[in-house]
């Protein structure tokens, strides 16, 4: 990756080293950072979830869950390392259709029911294609076709564990949940965005811009001892947002790759982002 050119960021009290080739690609050379919302998922008082969302996770849950039955396959899937791979094709946009959000509702869904915990998830990808529109005589038939593949990286075999194909779904983004304390309190998820602000606008100050309309694949590589703690699809939906502030779309992004990985002796943690 040739990176030419680099900055030096000061982001609260500490000094980032930014590289980047002012079209396409950015290297962080910092802890990748994360967006969690701490709360405990076994316990629905005072967490307010999209009820959509939360029917589509059981879908994809029940689907895959069915297929495991069928073959006799443990329930959730042993400890391992695991690829995730989702085709969305739907007559509606990608801006409509944020992918990261649909990502994140689709690796939630698997979370706990399919795979024991999805910090198991190394690697996730979502394509998507734009389908045809349809009659309008059945406006209650999904517009959606979904399909969900997921591989163990230890694997000899090429074949998925457990998939399906093109099962129409109406397909729902991540809704953040609303989380309300013992006093009823609205309680707000980590906030990154002068993190992200001060790293997109040095970027751009030094001539860095996602020139064009897409579609793009965007791919992050997120690499260190404590990435491996944390859920790729988190850390993605952290660092968008300094590609959104560089010219890049919802409705530009077609394909998402993402990887997480331990970093080599003496390589120092950090976050590869490439459009292309």
């Amino acid at each position: 990756m040739n990176l030419t050119h680099q900055l030096q960021v000061k982001v609260f009290d500490n000094i980032v080293l930014v590289e980047h080739d002012k079209s396409h690609a950015i290297r962080i050379w910092d802890e990748p950072l994360n967006v969690p919302i701490s709360y405990d998922t076994d316990v629905d008082e005072g967490v307010l979830q999209s009820i959509p969302m939360m029917q589509f996770q059981s879908k994809v849950a029940m689907l895959l869950r069915a297929e495991l039955k069928s073959k006799g396959e443990p329930l959730p899937l042993p400890s391992d390392q695991y690829r995730v791979e989702v085709d969305i094709e739907s007559t509606k946009s990608a801006a409509e259709l944020p992918l990261i959000e649909v990502m994140k509702s689709v690796v939630d869904g698997l979370n706990k029911e399919i795979i024991a915990n999805d910090r198991s998830v190394y690697e996730c990808s979502i394509r998507y294609f734009a389908g045809r529109r349809k009659s309008k005589k059945y406006p209650a038939r999904p517009t959606d076709k979904l399909s969900v593949r997921v591989y163990s990286l230890r694997s000899t075999t090429t074949q998925p564990i457990v998939s399906f194909n093109s099962v129409p779904l109406h397909a729902v983004p991540k809704a953040t949940p609303h989380l309300m304390d013992w006093e009823n309190t609205l309680l707000l998820p980590l906030n990154t965005g002068l993190y992200q602000d001060d790293i997109a606008a040095a970027l751009s100050q030094d001539g860095m811009k996602i020139a064009g309309a897409g579609p793009y694949q965007v791919s992050m590589t997120f690499t260190g001892v404590s990435a491996l703690s944390k859920d790729v699809d988190n850390m993605a939906r952290a660092y968008l947002p300094i590609l959104k502030q560089l010219g890049l779309s919802n409705n530009d992004i077609h394909n998402i790759r993402l990887c997480k990985q331990s970093a080599d002796h003496h390589e120092q943690s950090n976050t590869l982002i490439v459009v292309q």
